[in-house]
């Protein structure tokens, strides 16, 4: 894995799937002196990006997180 900092909640998310179940989602402002990264056998895949990367692909939830980061870092 990556050897993280993990830092203070800046959102939660919750949400009911087509099945019922439900899904709570909780993103953490954290931190890592590596890029080493290490997936197990539940992830296929990682990506790297920027806030700047995800206000201009017009990912949800980019305000939050630069908001955030400008807070706490």
């Amino acid at each position: 894995g990556l050897e993280i900092e993990v830092g203070p909640p800046i959102r939660v998310h919750y949400f009911t799937k087509d099945n019922g179940e439900k899904v709570v989602m909780i993103t953490f402002l954290s931190r890592s002196g590596s890029t080493d990264v290490r997936l197990n056998e539940e992830h296929t895949e990682f990506e790297w990006t920027s806030i700047k990367f995800q206000q201009h692909a017009g990912f949800l939830y980019v305000s939050t997180m630069h908001v955030a980061c400008n807070h706490f870092a």
